[in-house]
């Protein structure tokens, strides 16, 4: 008997989808059902008496915060190339942040986001100078042209709480015109 190929891909189908589901999964449960929530420990274990107790893993897990002000900056730079400012505000001061949120306000209104930057020149490379608790941060960015420019940020950083944050900060210049390819 032939099946028409339109029935062989509804089983193939039909199959994947149970495979991806978990539909016809085997599992050890003798037939009990999984009400877990999501993230919840799945052993399950045969009688309560001889059960070890299981430590739950958050769902989220926060990376230790960096100790230097050289990894802060390194930090600081890469959020300028992802265009993410979420990453800076975590890493300022409570007056920092109250700069970055009118600096966001008057960029995009009442209904702000941490979006920095600007998609056209991006961020090529960078190259920082730490004095102390001063750093100037300088990057490349460049254009489709191509087109290569300059932009400096100078960051001061303070103790707060035991770790190291950005205090204040401020764009030194933006889009400086690099006449040559070569002065890159």
């Amino acid at each position: 008997m032939k099946v028409p190929s339109s029935l062989k891909w509804l089983a193939v189908g039909l199959a994947v989808a149970l495979l991806l589901t978990g539909g016809c999964s085997a599992s050890p449960n003798n037939g009990e059902q999984n009400n877990r929530p999501v993230g919840s420990p799945t052993a399950t274990p045969a009688s309560t008496a001889d059960a070890t107790p299981v430590e739950e893993v958050p769902a989220t897990v926060t990376p230790a915060p960096a100790a230097t002000i050289e990894d802060l900056t390194e930090i600081w730079a890469t959020a300028l190339k992802t265009r993410d400012g979420k990453t800076r505000y975590d890493m300022m001061s409570d007056q920092a942040k109250q700069k970055f949120v009118k600096e966001q306000q008057a960029r995009g209104g009442k209904d702000w986001n941490y979006n920095i930057g600007v998609s056209s020149p991006w961020v090529v490379s960078y190259e920082s100078t730490i004095e102390g608790n001063h750093v100037t941060i300088t990057y490349l960015t460049e254009t489709s042209g191509p087109s290569y420019y300059n932009t400096v940020e100078s960051l001061t950083f303070a103790e707060e709480n035991g770790k190291f944050v950005v205090d204040d900060y401020q764009t030194v210049y933006e889009g400086k015109l690099l006449d040559k390819q070569a002065d890159k």
